[in-house]
């Protein structure tokens, strides 16, 4: 029996339930699919990553957390316009287990923290522009009404989406020992593989923080890639679990955030 600590993002609230944890699917001894080869291979793939997928409330402490919806329809709509198409994590995954070059202008629409907007405004804007969306989610949070339950993560799956893991009730990882690192990552595994059958292939790290001990539980998990905040576009073999990805400005245009990842067209560079 182990305790579930389940963190506000912005407090230190606990909740402890006695939870039998079963079996971990696959052997946390076993390297990654991307971890296996001789050489480093790299892909340099913009990840693009957005919060709440609504307009802030005139309360809202972290105005910068928002994205309105018509900014983002128009911020896509202007990168499928000038030919950038949208895979998912998974699909970036498959890329690195494979050592396989994408196409031209690939890129990837990433959500953190699984609020139900991204289900309820994200989605439907990207398969709209017919593009399929990424989104990280923290399994403790699912009976929250703010958040996405269950049954909107299995949809989203069924309708092409990725879902990824973002810890299990987004606690800053960096401040916690290792049973409760053990809870965060490989329990929320085990949460999201009782309910969608299969393990999410990858993480981000909440807050984007993370230090040597939070990057070797995620690895003991056995995610193929793990991604940071670290500002840019790079997924390694060498360094799988230190991915990069960009944040676009809720105020910035289609053009501007076209800018940001047009050195990233070409996904596979001759060099890393």
């Amino acid at each position: 029996m182990v305790a579930i600590w389940a963190g506000l993002a912005f407090g230190l609230s606990i909740l402890v339930v006695p939870v039998s944890l079963p079996t971990p699917a696959r052997s946390a001894a076993l390297p990654s699919a991307i971890e296996t080869g001789t050489t480093s291979f790299v892909l340099r793939v913009p990840v693009l990553y957005y919060h709440r997928i609504s307009c802030p409330p005139p309360d809202a402490q972290l105005p910068s957390m928002y994205t309105c919806p018509a900014r983002l329809d128009e911020q896509l709509r202007y990168l499928r316009n000038r030919g950038w198409r949208a895979i998912t994590v998974d699909d970036l995954a498959d890329l690195m287990a494979e050592r396989r070059c994408p196409g031209r202008k690939r890129f990837v629409i990433s959500f953190d923290d699984g609020y139900h907007d991204a289900y309820t405004q994200a989605a439907p804007i990207l398969e709209a522009l017919g593009m399929r969306g990424s989104f990280f989610v923290s399994p403790g949070r699912a009976d929250d009404e703010r958040f996405m339950t269950y049954g909107q993560m299995r949809d989203l799956i069924a309708r092409g989406h990725a879902i990824g893991n973002h810890s299990l009730s987004h606690l800053n990882l960096n401040l916690q020992p290792a049973d409760v690192l053990y809870e965060q990552v490989e329990y929320a595994q085990q949460l999201l593989e009782s309910e969608l059958g299969s393990r999410p292939r990858t993480f981000a790290y909440p807050y984007g923080n993370f230090n040597n001990a939070v990057v070797q539980r995620v690895r003991d998990s056995g995610f193929e890639l793990a991604f940071t905040v670290r500002r840019g576009a790079r997924e390694s073999t060498d360094k799988p679990l230190l991915s990069k990805r960009i944040r676009p400005s809720p105020r910035e245009s289609g053009s501007e955030v076209l800018a940001r990842i047009k050195p990233y067209a070409d996904g596979c560079p001759l060099t890393s």
